[in-house]
């Protein structure tokens, strides 16, 4: 299975699951307290030798001291703040983003800064979920799908729902396709007469539930 069924497995278990912090995090996924915390190396584009200057040169105050003690490349700040790991110093993402590019390129902000918009929450979780493959504090059907009347966990033995979930793995044998999916209540294995592709991606599964599985007559892809 992919990372993010056994993150989802976890907070299903009422583990904690921490984000990346610049002033936390350690090189991969560590024990915080009660709670695990997502390391540097999952976010996406981010060098070696920017996460040693990380290591070498916190904590971190200020999104300036940050930006001039590390000085990341303009994609690895983009990752970072979108990841959620600059997200214990002051300011909104965005604005940490101007602050850290103006002392990067040794320019001085002007007195009256642009104020910049707040970026939806419902984005902000799509990109942290895009560049580290999961979301930490929850499922990303609880972003995508967050008024569905049907969960796995509601499912009866024999009845016919449909049920969205996250497509975590495919298995194929002959014309049949198994999928496993899952949401924030439990997983769930799904057979479908077809071979779409589509491991990663969001789903509505319309089926008749018997002996721990969905016997799928339609699917509709969500996202």
């Amino acid at each position: 299975y992919p990372l993010i069924a056994y993150i989802n497995e976890a907070r299903r278990s009422g583990i904690e699951i921490l984000g990346p912090d610049i002033n936390q995090s350690r090189h991969t996924f560590s024990i915080e307290g009660g709670a695990i915390r997502c390391g540097l190396d999952e976010i996406r584009g981010l060098s070696q030798s920017t996460i040693e200057r990380i290591l070498a040169h916190r904590p971190f105050t200020t999104v300036e001291e940050f930006a001039c003690g590390v000085r990341p490349r303009v994609d690895e700040l983009i990752n970072l703040i979108n990841a959620g790991g600059l997200d214990s110093l002051p300011g909104s993402r965005g604005e940490k983003f101007l602050r850290a590019m103006a002392v990067m390129r040794c320019r001085s902000l002007p007195l009256l800064p642009p104020v910049i918009p707040r970026i939806p929450e419902e984005r902000s979780y799509l990109k942290q979920w895009e560049i580290l493959g999961f979301i930490p504090d929850r499922h990303p059907l609880e972003v995508v799908a967050p008024d569905r009347r049907m969960k796995i966990g509601d499912l009866k033995e024999g009845s016919t729902a449909g049920i969205t979930g996250l497509i975590l793995s495919r298995r194929l044998y002959r014309d049949l396709t198994f999928f496993t999916i899952d949401d924030e209540t439990g997983i769930l294995d799904v057979v479908f007469s077809g071979h779409p592709g589509l491991v990663g991606r969001i789903a509505t599964f319309v089926g008749r539930y018997e002996r721990g599985s969905l016997k799928v007559r339609l699917l509709r892809l969500i996202l």
